[in-house]
């Protein structure tokens, strides 16, 4: 015995095959751009990662602080960028002010 949707579902059971294809199709490109950056920078890959590892915690907090309040990422992310560079340049400064 089929069981068929109910009509006020049947856009959402249309709906999903189309969200899968795109994750199918997301992955495939994703696991790609993988391949081909170890491919490209197999032997400087895992320096670049050792020196930028803490970036995706600054980009998580910067993102928490711009939405929780209304100072914006710039109060997060210069002074992050400040410390990583060791100076500010001015293009900088004038975006976060």
């Amino acid at each position: 015995m089929a069981v068929e949707a109910h009509p006020a579902h049947q856009e959402d059971a249309e709906f999903i095959p189309v969200v899968k294809t795109g994750i199918f199709i997301y992955l495939i490109l994703l696991l790609s751009a993988l391949a081909w950056v170890y491919y490209e920078f197999g032997d400087q890959l895992l320096q670049v990662i050792d020196d930028v590892w803490f970036l995706g915690g600054v980009g998580v907090f910067g993102a928490i602080i711009a939405n929780s309040t209304g100072t914006g990422g710039g109060v997060v992310f210069i002074p992050a960028f400040i410390a990583i560079d060791g100076l500010a340049r001015m293009g900088e400064l004038s975006s976060s002010l």
